[in-house]
């Protein structure tokens, strides 16, 4: 199955590290996510914390 467009990934990349960072709140798929939403990531292998915005287009 596809993700929606709008859905938060569960990995991103480290800006710091180049590394995987995990989203720290898993998100049910079918919640909408209002604009200015924030998400936390945590890298692991630097174990720094990423806090990300979403914003509609992001």
């Amino acid at each position: 199955m596809t993700p929606p467009e709008h859905a938060v990934p569960e990995v991103i990349v480290c800006v710091e590290c180049g590394e995987d960072c995990y989203l720290l709140t898993p998100m049910p798929e079918d919640v909408d996510i209002a604009p200015g939403t924030s998400f936390p990531y945590r890298c692991s292998t630097c174990m720094e914390r990423f806090d990300v915005v979403w914003e509609p287009g992001d």
